[in-house]
């Protein structure tokens, strides 16, 4: 049995599954809705066979909106001794830089684990205060 979720539109959409539409693409995303909301009634064999016919031609618009998501830089948590050796900084002036507020603050990301990102810290080297 297929997941209800899988057909879906609005569930796709919200979790990642199917792309959000951009701008450009209202016509295809009135289109989407319209056949979703039409699939409501039919029996399953229907609307997996809709669904089928929908997904391709909707991937196909996104896939001309790819390149700025593949293109857009990762953002990636440097640990303290990566952040110092980029900076050239000691770490008691480093953390006098944050108390200072003139250093971005590193980031909480568990119980025992901070880092700072990436770009803040590649923006504070470009233009140090």
């Amino acid at each position: 049995m297929t997941n209800p979720r899988a057909l879906n539109t609005n569930w796709n959409v919200a979790h990642g599954a199917i792309p959000e539409p951009r701008a450009g693409s209202d016509e295809l995303a009135r289109l989407i809705a319209s056949l979703a909301a039409a699939l409501g009634d039919r029996p399953e064999k229907d609307r997996q066979s809709l669904i089928a016919a929908i997904v391709p031609i909707y991937m196909s618009h996104m896939s001309a909106e790819l390149p700025s998501v593949i293109n857009r830089p990762v953002s990636r948590f440097l640990r303290l001794p990566e952040v110092l050796r980029r900076t050239g900084l000691k770490r008691s002036t480093l953390y006098n830089k944050i108390a200072a507020d003139s250093f971005p603050p590193q980031v909480k990301i568990s119980n025992n684990c901070t880092a700072w990102r990436e770009e803040e810290i590649e923006q504070w080297c470009a233009n140090p205060k």
